[in-house]
């Protein structure tokens, strides 16, 4: 059979395909977009942190980072829409806030300013740089990494320079400073790793590392329960920490209510007896005087969405004039010959 004949019947079912799916489609138009306006007052696993001067706390949400006023109100994205950005921490100064951010295929360490633009990277490479914590005096940033053959450990970024130095031999995540930038706190599972291959059992639980890579136990997770993350008060004496179970203590002792739902990110101290955290999708705060209730911080932040549209195609599968019957089966005649009796669509009939 000559080529160009095989050409052309494939081009005639290609012609005849194109033509059913309009005939089935009909007039519709997946080009077309519409927009949806929402306006969100609560989050799901969301984090929030207050700026030092008091003024602002920055909370992530829908995969945005968003600052609103620290008694609430109407929350403003910063971060550009195609970064996935988490975990916010705040420069000394109130002006700029790190967080970690997602673009290409790893979690990184970025700094963007108080009221938006460009965010910049601080981190760079094939491993996951999250959950950065930013140092009282402002010249460094702490954060967990897989830097150190696969094992999330607990590294320190000089500010100025980008120079990063490992800071723990324990896995290591959620890491916190002290007031005095001396020590860093964080959650360690079980192991201490002098290396890759070397594993040691030690307790679970909150550790902290000061400058001279000494650490020490802060809290036994097997005893008080297993910390999901930390903060010291600006005394260094009393530390706030949440559970990967939902709850909020403070020295061994439970802070949150029973049915509250905490979420396991930092509490931040925004006084030397009041702490800041989310739970049932709300930015709350409370004190630790005993028996004192949660109070809500509300916010509302407006996202809008685009969605294809297209017409909704009414297809008419149920005539609803009269129609010929068919499928007639099995006639007879009466004796008299005037009558016709069959069956059809599972009825008897007389004709």
């Amino acid at each position: 059979m000559p080529s160009g004949l095989c050409v052309d019947r494939r081009l005639l079912g290609l012609a005849a395909c194109a033509a059913l799916t309009l005939a089935l489609g009909g007039a519709q138009d997946f080009s077309s977009t519409r927009q949806i306006d929402l306006t969100l007052t609560e989050g799901t696993s969301m984090s929030a942190a207050a700026s030092p001067d008091r003024q602002w706390i920055a909370i992530d949400l829908v995969g945005s980072l968003w600052i609103l006023p620290m008694r609430g109100g109407e929350a403003k994205r910063i971060s550009p829409e195609l970064l996935e950005a988490r975990l916010p921490t705040w420069s000394p100064d109130s002006q700029s806030i790190a967080f970690q951010g997602y673009d290409d295929g790893s979690w990184h360490v970025y700094v963007i300013r108080r009221d938006g633009g460009d965010a910049r990277p601080l981190t760079r490479g094939e491993f996951d740089d999250r959950e950065p914590a930013w140092s009282h005096d402002g010249t460094r940033i702490a954060f967990s990494s897989d830097r150190f053959g696969g094992i999330t450990t607990i590294w320190e970024l000089t500010v100025a320079t980008g120079e990063l130095r490992r800071v723990s031999t324990r896995d290591g995540a959620m890491p916190s400073w002290a007031p005095n930038d001396r020590e860093i706190t964080f959650v360690s599972r079980d192991r201490e790793r002098e290396g890759p291959a070397d594993r040691r059992d030690s307790a679970p639980g909150l550790w902290a590392v000061n400058t001279e890579g000494r650490e020490r136990l802060v809290m036994d997770g097997r005893r008080d329960g297993m910390p999901a993350a930390a903060a010291w008060n600006p005394d260094g004496i009393e530390v706030a920490y949440t559970s990967a179970g939902g709850h909020l203590g403070v020295n061994g002792r439970a802070l949150s209510g029973r049915d509250e739902d905490v979420f396991p990110f930092r509490p931040h101290w925004i006084s030397r007896t009041e702490v800041l955290y989310t739970a049932d999708g709300h930015i709350k705060h409370r004190s630790l005087v005993p028996g004192a209730a949660a109070t809500v911080i509300p916010f509302s932040a407006s996202v809008s969405l685009h969605r294809s549209t297209f017409p909704i195609a009414h297809r008419v599968l149920e005539p609803a004039e009269p129609q010929r019957l068919a499928g007639i089966v099995n006639p007879v005649v009466s004796p008299d010959g005037r009558t016709i009796a069959f069956t059809a669509m599972g009825d008897l009939w007389m004709l």
